[in-house]
C-alpha cells in the first residue's frame, strides 16, 4: 500500500533563496539591515514562509553561517583512497574557502566586523563560532583522517591546519584589512591553492 503524504513537500528552493538573501544582506549591509522582513522581501518569500523555516534572526545567521561552512568542507568528508585523492580534496576545499575570503561581501563583512558598531559580544561569538572556528575544526578532523590513512604524519593539527590557512591567505587578509586590492585575483586563486597544498604535503610527509 502507497503511503499517504501528509501537507506539502519542502520547496528547497525557497530555503536556498532565503539563505542567498540573508548572507548578501549580512555582507553588504551589516547586521543591522538584517531583519526577517527584509530577509523575507530579498527572498521573495512572505515573512510566514520564513519564519516556518526560521524562528528568529539569531537561528537564521546560524543557518547562514552553517551553510557556507558546510559548502567548505564539502569535499572534506574523508580522506582519499590515495594522495593524489587527498590533496585535490583539500585544492577544492581550499579554491572554495579563498574564494569566498576574498571576495567582495566578505571584505565588505569584514568591515562591518572590525568597525564593532552593531555587533554585540554574544552575536560576534556565535558568528566565529559557526563561521571560522567550525571550519577550522572540520580542516583539524580532516587532518586527523588523512593521518591516519598513512598518508601525513602531523603531531599537531592545530598548528598544520594553522600553517596551511596562513599560507593560503598570506598578506591578502592585510591587504583587505587596508582596503587594498588582494594578489589573488580571482583567475590565479586555483594555481595559489595549488602550489600550497603541494608544500603543505612535504612539509607533513
Amino acid at each position: 500500500m502507497q503511503a499517504i503524504q501528509v501537507g506539502r513537500p519542502v520547496d528547497r528552493s525557497k530555503d536556498n533563496a532565503i539563505l542567498l538573501a540573508a548572507r548578501h544582506l549580512l555582507s553588504t549591509q551589516g547586521v543591522s539591515s538584517l531583519s526577517m522582513e527584509a530577509v523575507a522581501k530579498a527572498a521573495g518569500v512572505s515573512k510566514a514562509t520564513l519564519y516556518n523555516r526560521f524562528a528568529n534572526r539569531q537561528v537564521l545567521i546560524e543557518a547562514v553561517l552553517g551553510s557556507q561552512t558546510e559548502f567548505f568542507s564539502e569535499t572534506l568528508q574523508q580522506a582519499g583512497a590515495t594522495t593524489a585523492e587527498s590533496q585535490q580534496a583539500l585544492i577544492e576545499s581550499s579554491v572554495r574557502l579563498l574564494e569566498f575570503l576574498l571576495s567582495d561581501e566578505q571584505q565588505c563583512l569584514m568591515n562591518v566586523m572590525q568597525s564593532g558598531a552593531e555587533i554585540g559580544p554574544e552575536l560576534r561569538d556565535m558568528m566565529f563560532a559557526h563561521g571560522p572556528a567550525a571550519t577550522f575544526a572540520n580542516n583539524v578532523a580532516w587532518l586527523c583522517k588523512v593521518e591516519a590513512a598513512g598518508q601525513l604524519h602531523i603531531e599537531d593539527k592545530a598548528f598544520a591546519a594553522e600553517c596551511l590557512f596562513g599560507m593560503l591567505i598570506g598578506m591578502d587578509w592585510i591587504r583587505g584589512i587596508f582596503r587594498q586590492p588582494p594578489n589573488r585575483q580571482p583567475e590565479l586563486i586555483r594555481a595559489h591553492v595549488e602550489r600550497v597544498v603541494q608544500l603543505f604535503w612535504r612539509m607533513f610527509a
